[in-house]
């Protein structure tokens, strides 16, 4: 049973219009409660007569009705009275029927053509239909004069059988509803968009005081307040900032459910737009980043299946646009993350495989803009990769090769920026790799004279405190080889 109350919205169109108006404010109760004959409808039961399932089955005989559509004249003004009338009986309210809302009926069975021996049960849906309409239009909460005054206007229009104009009314209730609610929604979503940059800035904030934790739940703060308006921003605040910054506090459990909040967001993005491009490459930084903290905590089966999701994307996407060199560098990227998990696990030849992939798309790039930094550093990391598996497979010859051209770009980039701590660390690294290493065709003299050229880059670095807390080690572990001949 359906209680039609000043705080209920039925459906159809006069409950759209209650509905919207709901969210928007806060109603106060009708101040004129819905007729007998509407809350009878709803209740199941009239005074005087009886409902089946909606549709008043004592009021006029079919007979009358079927008089009422023959009949012209005077005699249909009469028999519309009495149709009328006995309606009103039934319903157990006085002006329930007006002599115009019965003609509407007349007039509503004629336009739809509805076939005379059905015109009685027709008539009695319609009887339903419309008080059901004087009771929904009755529950409709006003949000100002204005509204108040349309649904007054469409319940006269209503009594009155001018339908036409009555839905007219309610239609522009309805826009008027959804005009106000779209003007609240804007300013709803301007609010929430500024609260979270200002938790946005004090996550930066955090990060700026090296307060990770904090930083990373101010950074997940806003991305819940835009949770509904997700961009590309928004992404970033869970990947780069939530994310990272619980991996850098050593808190891997919450940097999953960031990294994860992060690929189901980008995921129901791509459901309404799979081909966008940028929202996939996110995804596939979300699926290297999840990998890389599985890594962390030594789920190497794991880490390798979310690295091959994010690979299959960026496969894609760089076969999309060849000449596009970040989705080229992002591909290489995989290749290298799944060669690392590969050689963890002991696949020595399977790591060599996309190591090589990898290499493949370094020189490419390299040789695309020789003064790209960047790419070059990429070409002489993937060298030292290759060079270090084949060192495990035993191929010393080989290694040595790599291991050349891997040291050959780094003292390039070196001595092209003497003060970049990093490309002199490579340098060293490179110095060791070769000069540790028992390759044929490798003399002493040349092994002592890369180890000490390594000592003497290591050695200055340290005077100049860039070491890393890693290599702190690395004077010493010079000195003993070069000691050790």
């Amino acid at each position: 049973m359906v209680t039609i109350d000043d705080w209920t919205v039925i459906g159809s169109v006069a409950g759209v219009v209650g509905a919207i108006a709901a969210v928007v404010v806060i109603f106060k109760p009708s101040s004129s409660p819905p007729s007998a004959a509407a809350s009878a409808v709803n209740s199941g039961t009239m005074s005087g007569g009886t409902v089946n399932n909606g549709t008043i089955t004592n009021g006029p005989s079919d007979d009358l009705i079927l008089r009422l559509f023959a009949a012209q004249g005077e005699q249909h003004e009469k028999l519309l009275h009495e149709v009328a009338a006995r309606l009103n009986t039934k319903a157990g309210e006085e002006q329930a029927f007006s002599e115009g809302a019965v003609q509407s009926f007349f007039n509503t069975l004629l336009n739809k053509n509805i076939p005379r021996d059905q015109w009685p049960q027709a008539f009695g849906e319609i009887t339903r239909h419309y008080l059901e309409l004087q009771a929904r239009i009755a529950a409709i909460p006003a949000s100002d004069d204005a509204t108040r005054q349309r649904l007054d206007q469409a319940e006269a229009a209503r009594k009155s059988g001018a339908l036409e104009e009555a839905d007219r009314l309610l239609e522009q209730a309805a826009d008027a509803a959804l005009h106000e609610l779209q003007s609240i929604q804007g300013q709803a979503r301007d609010t929430a968009r500024q609260a979270a940059a200002i938790h946005a800035s004090r996550a930066s904030l955090a990060q700026t005081r090296l307060d990770w934790p904090q930083a990373a739940t101010l950074y997940q703060q806003a991305f819940t307040l835009r949770a509904g308006d997700v961009s590309q921003e928004t992404i970033e605040w869970l990947l780069f900032g939530a994310g990272d910054a619980w991996v850098t506090a050593g808190q891997s459990k919450q940097a999953l459910a960031a990294y994860g909040q992060a690929r189901d967001a980008v995921q129901r993005l791509l459901a309404s737009d799979p081909g966008h491009a940028e929202w996939q490459r996110d995804l596939s930084v979300s699926f290297n980043k999840i990998g890389d903290v599985l890594v962390a905590q030594g789920d190497l089966s794991g880490a390798l299946k979310v690295y091959r999701g994010g690979l299959s994307i960026r496969q894609k996407l760089a076969a999309s646009d060849p000449g596009h060199a970040g989705w080229q560098r992002d591909l290489s990227v995989s290749f290298d993350k799944i060669g690392d998990v590969l050689v963890a696990q002991g696949d020595l030849p399977g790591a060599l495989e996309v190591y090589r992939d990898s290499l493949s798309i370094a020189q490419k790039l390299a040789a695309s803009d020789p003064g790209h930094a960047g790419w070059q550093r990429d070409l002489s990391v993937s060298f030292n990769k290759i060079g270090n598996v084949l060192v495990a497979q035993g191929d010393l010859p080989g290694a040595l090769e790599v291991y050349r051209g891997g040291l050959s770009i780094a003292q390039k980039l070196a001595a092209s920026d003497p003060g970049n701590a990093e490309w002199q660390s490579d340098v060293a690294v490179s110095c060791w790799k070769i000069g540790t290493l028992a390759a044929p065709g490798l003399s002493k003299a040349e092994r002592e004279a890369l180890l000490r050229q390594g000592l003497a880059i290591v050695t200055a670095m340290a005077a100049k405190n860039q070491l890393t807390a890693e290599q702190q080690s690395w004077p010493a572990k010079f000195k003993a080889a070069l000691a050790k001949g």
